[in-house]
């Protein structure tokens, strides 16, 4: 079996490239990427700017936080125990 060389391939052979500048089809992909994540990217950081600066909380409003985040999982774990209980009760009376 023969090796194809890289001029019959049509691959890019080193040294075709011009230093320093991507070949026509990478600029091609990079630019499209760029045109349809470019906006997003710039949204992004803009909100992530704006997002970094934090105001003084007061300590009432923190702990109210921290106790609805403590009632939160109490609630969670009593709804997840609730539906193991009607699971296991079908289980039961389906093996009965």
């Amino acid at each position: 079996m023969a090796v194809a060389r890289a001029e019959e391939l049509n691959l890019p052979v080193l040294g075709d490239a011009v230093p320093g500048r991507f070949p026509r089809r990478e600029r091609v992909a990079m630019r499209n990427m760029f045109q349809k994540y470019g906006p997003k990217l710039g949204a992004g950081s803009l909100v992530g700017g704006l997002g970094s600066a934090f105001a003084a909380v007061p300590t009432e409003v923190t702990t109210a936080i921290t106790d609805m985040k403590a009632d939160g999982l109490v609630v969670a774990a009593a709804v997840l125990v609730a539906i193991i209980a009607i699971a296991a009760v079908k289980f039961i009376r389906k093996g009965l």
